[in-house]
């Protein structure tokens, strides 16, 4: 489980990231899955089946980097966009370690 809190996202840093991963998705069922994730702000990678989750994970993690990498670019970045992309990449070190990867990748898909 990826719980919104532990990792300090806020509601709406999770909806930013399921906006961002949502062109990325497989399938409406996907898409599904990350909206129930944000209604019940978490993800809870081990109560889906196999291939969804790992399906979901490659997408997140994905997202994370670019959203963190836009929000870094901003002008107007400040303490919360800071707070925000450290969230983001405790998050994309989780996903990481959830798909076997040592350490982010540079390009995610």
């Amino acid at each position: 489980m990826f719980p919104v809190t532990s990792l300090g996202l806020w509601r709406w840093a999770l909806e930013e990231l399921v906006d961002e991963a949502k062109p990325h998705l497989a399938g409406p069922d996907d898409v599904w899955a990350l909206d129930q994730a944000v209604a019940l702000d978490g993800l809870h990678l081990d109560l889906i089946e196999p291939d969804r989750a790992w399906r979901l994970a490659v997408v997140l993690e994905g997202a994370s980097g670019r959203l963190a990498r836009r929000v870094t670019e901003r002008d107007s970045a400040d303490t919360l966009d800071r707070s925000f992309v450290l969230s983001l990449a405790k998050l994309q070190l989780r996903l990481g370690a959830f798909l076997g990867y040592a350490e982010p990748r540079e390009e995610s898909p």
